[in-house]
């Protein structure tokens, strides 16, 4: 192994929307966290590189468009995201 990391991201957003309702959703905090652990390695004298990635991004109190009033907002629960990535070079 060549190089190693770890990536580490908690940011929290405070927004503000509309409802269908016309009511606001005033200071609503979305929560974004993001983990990524990877390995990277060199082949050939450094002519070819390679990278494998693991992450999960979370997503908490995301605010979308409603479906049935588009120019307004509904607040989700949580989304998730979770994979492996691989890349050369």
């Amino acid at each position: 192994m060549k190089d190693s990391y770890c990536v580490f991201e908690d940011t929290l957003a405070i927004t503000s929307q509309l409802s269908s309702k016309r009511l606001a959703f005033p200071g609503t905090k979305m929560r974004f966290s993001w983990y990524e652990v990877g390995v990277k390695k060199d082949w050939f004298g450094g002519r070819i590189s390679s990278t494998i990635t693991l992450y999960e991004i979370t997503k908490t109190n995301v605010l979308t468009a409603e479906p049935q009033h588009q120019t307004f907002s509904v607040q989700t629960a949580e989304q998730r995201s979770r994979g492996v990535r691989g890349c050369h070079r």
